[in-house]
């Protein structure tokens, strides 16, 4: 015999004995409630225990209407209905809308940062969340190029295919549904810049990812530019070097919410990572909107040598040169070939 708590989490998430559960899916939130509920158990009624699992449930992100066009919280509506009758939970109709609905609070609230009117706040939350899905990035000094340029180009993946009308929920009340279209458009507003954003850092690292690969191969990160700052040690990095003083050739379309986050940074900073992006404000402010996109079709993991050539050809043969410079004073060990590579450049201006 099944046991009733596990048993009524289990329904409660619309999972049936044998099914193969996903990651992405609900798996964490699942185990969460399973062991809030077993904790809880012996001190708790099982209205309150059915309670905090449709909390738990309602913080499974991202989800899209079923094949019947009901929302998440529409449907654990029903399971907690169900639940109600099957575990004799006492609860009236006002008070399984009260579940609900505190649920749907809740899983609002863990994923509020979307909807933040900063947008360095913003990046600098979703930057914290790159080492969880990319266990490379949580050594934070041997990390190597690709490893990141792989990281920026699955989270970029992330933000092009994130529907923002699937992040916040509303359930039985007309006001809070007002209040979740107010959140979504802001939503949508950081993740066309955070998308955008992403382009623009994964186009750069790809670049320094293209310059390592035409001189001996992949490398740590650091190689190429530089050592993070450290509160007793500051070694020279790209952003010494690439400097601020640079404009287009001619005018380019760009967003100059992303050049200035691009150039400033982001709001906190990360363990892996400094919180402007000098290389990436650089290449922005010279190619824009268009010189982006045709540099991203050359973004690709692993780094080979025919989309390296291809993308270093997108990119001004001035600016390849100011690169492989920076690049020759902070990676010694690969100056020579840095500087034949530089002297192919050097014949396209």
């Amino acid at each position: 015999k099944m046991d009733t708590t596990i048993s009524m989490v289990m329904d409660i998430f619309g999972f049936t004995p044998g099914m193969r559960l996903d990651k992405f899916k609900g798996l964490n939130e699942f185990l969460s409630a399973c062991l809030a509920l077993r904790c809880y158990e012996n001190n708790l009624d099982p209205e309150i225990l059915a309670a905090i699992a449709a909390c738990i449930e309602a913080t499974i992100p991202f989800r899209k209407p079923d094949s019947k066009g009901r929302t998440p919280a529409e449907v654990l509506f029903q399971r907690i209905k169900r639940a109600n009758c099957d575990y004799n939970l006492e609860l009236n109709e006002d008070e399984l809308i009260g579940v609900i609905q505190r649920a749907v609070d809740l899983g609002n609230r863990d994923l509020a940062n979307f909807s933040t009117p900063e947008h360095a706040v913003f990046l600098s939350m979703t930057w914290n969340l790159l080492p969880e899905s990319n266990i490379s990035l949580r050594n934070t000094t041997a990390f190597r190029i690709s490893d990141f340029a792989f990281a920026l180009k699955k989270m970029a993946g992330f933000f092009e295919v994130l529907d923002p009308t699937v992040i916040f929920m509303s359930f039985g009340d007309e006001a809070h549904l007002q209040r979740v279209e107010e959140k979504t458009e802001k939503a949508r507003k950081n993740i066309q810049i955070a998308m955008k954003y992403m382009r623009c850092k994964g186009m750069a690292i790809s670049v320094v990812a293209a310059i390592a690969q035409l001189t001996g191969g992949d490398a740590p990160l650091a190689l190429f530019l530089g050592d993070l700052p450290e509160q007793h040690h500051t070694s020279i990095s790209i952003d010494d070097l690439i400097g601020t003083d640079y404009e287009a050739d001619g005018p380019v379309e760009l967003d100059e919410v992303v050049l200035q986050l691009l150039k400033n940074g982001r709001e906190s900073e990360s363990k892996f990572d400094i919180k402007n992006s000098p290389l990436a404000a650089y290449l922005y402010t010279l190619m824009g909107d268009k010189g982006l996109e045709e540099c991203y079709k050359h973004v690709v993991h692993p780094m080979n040598d025919e989309h390296s050539k291809k993308l270093l050809d997108e990119i001004p043969a001035c600016a390849v040169i100011k690169i492989l410079d920076t690049s020759a004073q902070i990676a010694v060990t690969r100056a020579a070939a840095l500087n034949m590579l530089r002297l192919q450049y050097e014949e396209k201006i």
